[in-house]
């Protein structure tokens, strides 16, 4: 999400609590500043508008500022439904990719009454997506879903999410990243138990 940025991100995830860091913050602040500056001064088109709210409230999640990020994350799901996206080809998938970051942004806000009603939400819908969409996003899902019951002292049905998206991940062979977070998730649950 972050390839157009003239910085390099570099984040990590906390085995104890299987929340990402950047190793460097002074990184996200400068791209905060290097995002809000594109947002304020250009005159952009819609979709180069959405792509740069949708980093700043990823950014703002990092720095974290995660009352300002859910602020971001909502306007972008209604620039998505909005009237100049709302037929664009990648709307399906940009509306699931971002609800669930919003998902997740409530679980590390520790509201976890959101967090559980966007997570439970999105996995009825998640039954009725099309086979693509379930290949990009479901693995997703299913993690934060892990991360987010992990939180609340859940490790049972945390374990559970975290089998579900490793199993996909290593049979459709994604990126070792994908394959590492999922790893790591049980390890810290195996801890637990």
């Amino acid at each position: 999400m972050f390839n157009d940025l003239p910085f390099t991100l570099t984040t990590a995830f906390d085995s104890l609590t299987l929340i990402e860091y950047p190793l460097h913050p002074l990184q996200v602040e400068g791209a905060l500043c290097y995002v809000q500056a594109r947002l304020h001064y250009l005159e952009l088109p819609v979709e180069a508008r959405v792509t740069y709210l949708t980093q700043y409230a990823l950014l703002l999640r990092l720095k974290p500022s995660y009352p300002q990020s859910i602020v971001a994350f909502l306007e972008v799901l209604a620039m998505w439904k909005g009237a100049k996206l709302c037929d664009h080809p990648h709307q399906p998938r940009q509306c699931i990719a971002n609800r669930i970051r919003l998902a997740d942004t409530y679980h590390l806000q520790a509201d976890f009454v959101q967090s559980n009603m966007a997570f439970a939400e999105l996995l009825t819908e998640s039954a009725h997506w099309s086979e693509p969409l379930k290949r990009d996003y479901e693995h997703f899902l299913w993690q934060h879903m892990g991360k987010n019951a992990f939180a609340q002292g859940d490790v049972a049905e945390a374990n559970s999410y975290f089998k579900k998206a490793l199993q996909f991940r290593q049979q459709n062979r994604l990126f070792q990243d994908l394959i590492d977070s999922s790893q790591l998730a049980l390890s810290r649950c195996f801890q637990q138990i």
